[in-house]
């Protein structure tokens, strides 16, 4: 896709966002069956849902500017959720060593997603696209609200996860 303009570049980053929700869900869908905290399964059981909300609005942002994304993955979103698979599919793990790699993965991808959100956001800004804008910008909130949340769920995991070690 050539980037000759902001607008350009605008639906680039649209088209990225759109294929990284989309190949995050069953990605999210399956850190929640692996996790073993109840309340990490819940937390990314959620934020599965916030993600289809998230896809209907970017399908909503592509046919309020009459267009459609293009094809949007790269080598390092596959790379990330690649990361978050094999995490998961970890066996010989202790089961909070694994939630905390779990926590972390979950972390990289909506660590992507929020800077991907924040630049779209204010590139729709500048373009005029109040809509678009307000639109990302509740996505934008979502991720950080699954960081914050994932940041603080963190705090007790990783002490539990600590405790064989420091027996030993």
């Amino acid at each position: 896709m050539p980037l000759h303009s902001l607008h350009d570049l605008l639906m680039r980053e649209l088209s990225l966002l759109s294929s990284a929700e989309k190949q995050s869900l069953p990605v999210l869908e399956r850190l929640q069956k692996c996790a073993d905290n109840p309340r990490l399964a819940r937390l990314l059981r959620s934020h599965a849902e916030e993600t289809r909300e998230q896809i209907a609005r970017l399908d909503r942002i592509f046919l309020d500017l009459g267009t459609r994304p293009r094809n949007g993955a790269t080598g390092g979103m596959r790379g990330l959720r690649q990361d978050c698979v094999e995490i998961a599919a970890m066996a010989d793990v202790d089961p909070h060593a694994r939630d905390a790699a779990l926590i972390a993965a979950a972390q990289h991808l909506e660590h992507d997603e929020i800077a991907a959100y924040g630049c779209a956001r204010t590139w729709a800004k500048l373009l005029g696209l109040r809509q678009v804008a307000s639109l990302l910008q509740r996505s934008l909130d979502e991720e950080h609200g699954m960081d914050s949340r994932l940041s603080k769920l963190a705090e007790s995991v990783n002490k539990v996860a600590l405790e064989p070690e420091l027996a030993a």
